[in-house]
C-alpha cells in the first residue's frame, strides 16, 4: 500500500470516527439532556470499537454513567 493510500485509508477512518462521535452526542443529547463536558471529552476520545459500543448501549441505558460504564 502507498503513502497516499494509507493517508486516504486514514482520513475515511477518522471521518467515520467522527460520524459516530457527532451521531452519539445527537443521540445522548435527544435522550438525557444536555452532556457534561467531560462526558463529551471522554466520547472524543474513544475508539471506534468503544464508539460502537457505547451507541449500542445508548438504546437501553438509563443514565449517562450506564452508557459509559460507570
Amino acid at each position: 500500500m502507498s503513502t497516499g493510500d494509507r493517508l486516504i485509508e486514514q482520513g475515511m477512518q477518522q471521518g467515520m470516527q467522527k460520524g459516530v462521535q457527532d451521531m452519539l452526542l445527537r443521540q445522548l443529547g435527544l435522550r438525557f439532556g444536555e452532556i457534561p463536558p467531560s462526558f463529551v471529552s471522554r466520547l472524543r476520545a474513544g475508539g471506534i470499537e468503544q464508539l460502537r459500543t457505547w451507541t449500542e448501549r445508548v438504546l437501553t441505558a438509563n443514565s449517562l454513567a450506564q452508557v459509559f460504564g460507570d
